[in-house]
């Protein structure tokens, strides 16, 4: 008799759970994403609930009666208090929040991980039951956490085809000519956003790590999906961002500026944020490009505005917004149509001195770069380079002999910062 009780009570478990998730699966079925699925869980558990990604940031919640949890301030102070006391603990396990002694109002419940490809992208929080948790709501949850991950999975499919969709759109517009403006124009109403209007290119990329060493392919390729949809969901958050996509190592962002309440650099400043707050491991450089009113303007914004981003990172500078009107002259150089000629200039001036630093293995351009960059003062150049003041003092001798000027003229001096600024834009010719 009791094996056939318990048989029966384990088959009770089976069908209640097998009902919940039949239930959940026609949320995910009919449109639902994360929102539905925590107010169909509440419903069913009589508990509150939240959902939140890899990074900690909530997605959905709602309380116990289903209602959703942006309405109700309880369900996430709820949700805050339980984080606080689970720490860092959630892995792929799932984590048991008994009643805290001594505390009869404080949050109990269960954290269940929601894994997608073998990685956790998030956590299903069941919190407050109006009664304990049995073995029915334990497999439900399970069950419920499998479902998110389908419906995350749906979401994330959905936005690879928008993204590439996208991608292979910029791919056009920054290469556009006059025959193909009016397709450009229907293009972009088709995905969203409306090219009549002036629009504002950012290009956002993440740093580089300061530390040596490979960054795995994978590791990298997720950190650039991460970057992409933070990205993303700030956009829409601000409701000013119109097409978001990636282009070789870098998110690409069009800005309508009448569209929202805030300029593009307010909204630049304000991602740079997001991303301190919820990148794990590295921050990003995030350049603002000059408004596009026709078309044939995006590919040279687009270059412009990676140029100023490559500028930067290159000088070693990093987790910051920067614009054309931020980098002084070198905004001049970047916008010159024909470089070719710069760089020309740049070769007859740096060239012996580079060439000379090759056959010898010396670091006379160095030293010429270092001196300039700390105000000709022979002192802090050397303190800077590590050598004694009299080896810079020498060096420079050496460079007025190489190129036949006097660093003391301040023609010659002119001339040697142009081109060491067109270097530093257009890099230095081997």
């Amino acid at each position: 008799m009791e094996e056939a009780a318990s048989l029966r009570t384990e088959l009770e478990i089976k069908r209640q759970a097998d009902d919940h998730h039949r239930e959940l699966l026609r949320v995910v079925l009919r449109g639902g994403g994360p929102a539905a699925i925590a107010e169909s869980v509440a419903t069913m558990l009589g508990c509150t609930v939240a959902i939140d990604d890899a990074a900690g940031r909530l997605l959905a919640s709602a309380g116990s009666t289903g209602r959703p949890g942006s309405r109700d301030p309880r369900v996430g102070a709820a949700y805050e208090q339980a984080r606080a006391r689970v720490g860092d603990e959630v892995d792929l396990e799932t984590v048991v929040l008994p009643p805290e002694p001594g505390q009869p109002g404080g949050t109990e419940g269960l954290v269940v991980p929601v894994v997608l490809d073998e990685e956790v992208a998030g956590h299903l929080w069941a919190l407050d039951p109006r009664a304990p948790f049995g073995p029915p709501q334990r497999q439900a949850l399970s069950n419920a956490a499998a479902v998110v991950a389908l419906a995350l999975l749906k979401e994330r499919t959905a936005q690879e085809v928008e993204w590439r969709l996208s991608r292979d759109f910029f791919d056009d517009l920054f290469d556009a000519d006059v025959q193909s403006a009016e397709t450009l124009h229907a293009r972009a109403r088709q995905l969203g956003a409306d090219l009549s209007r002036p629009q504002t290119v950012l290009v956002i990329r993440r740093d580089p790590l300061e530390q040596s060493g490979v960054v795995h392919e994978d590791r990298a390729a997720y950190a650039q999906r991460s970057l992409l949809s933070l990205v993303q969901r700030t956009g829409a958050a601000w409701g000013g961002a119109t097409l978001t996509a990636t282009r070789s190592d870098h998110v690409v962002v069009l800005w309508d500026d009448a569209d929202s309440k805030r300029s593009a650099l307010d909204f630049a400043e304000h991602l740079r944020r997001e991303i301190q707050a919820y990148a794990s491991g590295w921050t990003a450089t995030i350049s603002v490009g000059p408004r596009c009113g026709d078309v044939r303007e995006y590919g040279d914004a687009y270059r412009l505005t990676c140029g100023v981003l490559d500028l930067v990172q290159q000088s070693d500078r990093r987790d910051r917004v920067v614009s054309l009107d931020s980098i002084g002259a070198y905004g001049l150089l970047l916008q010159v149509k024909r470089p070719q000629e710069l760089q020309s200039f740049a070769e007859s001036m740096l060239g012996t001195v580079h060439e000379y630093d090759r056959r010898h293995q010396t670091r006379l351009g160095d030293t010429l770069h270092s001196f300039m960059s700390n105000r000709c003062n022979v002192s802090v150049t050397a303190k800077a380079l590590h050598v004694h003041p009299n080896t810079v003092a020498y060096r420079l001798r050496r460079i007025e002999e190489l190129l036949d000027v006097d660093l003391s003229d301040p023609q010659a001096m002119l001339h040697l910062q142009l081109a060491l600024m067109i270097e530093g834009v257009l890099g230095d010719q081997e």
